[in-house]
């Protein structure tokens, strides 16, 4: 996934739009790591979950091309080891 975020982050810099095919794989990638920290993370899921509820959520398909791009670089970020 790495190398298609770095790819979306360069286009989304330059204005340019990311193709439908990278917004679906990006938009994947993100409600993937969502669902599997939901549900792999205990007590620590379960408030995310409650947080999207009460607080709601704007859905991946409806960010911006930047705000996918950033939003999975963040995600890597997080994923890497310390």
């Amino acid at each position: 996934m790495t190398g298609l975020v770095s790819k979306c982050l360069m286009a989304t810099s330059r204005e340019i739009p990311l193709s439908d095919q990278d917004r679906r794989e990006l938009v994947k990638f993100l409600v993937e790591e969502d669902y599997d920290y939901i549900m792999t993370s205990g007590e620590d899921g379960r408030q995310f979950l409650r947080d999207i509820l009460l607080l709601g959520h704007k859905g991946f398909c409806d960010y911006t091309d930047k705000e996918l791009a950033m939003e999975a670089h963040q995600y890597e970020i997080m994923k890497e080891p310390e």
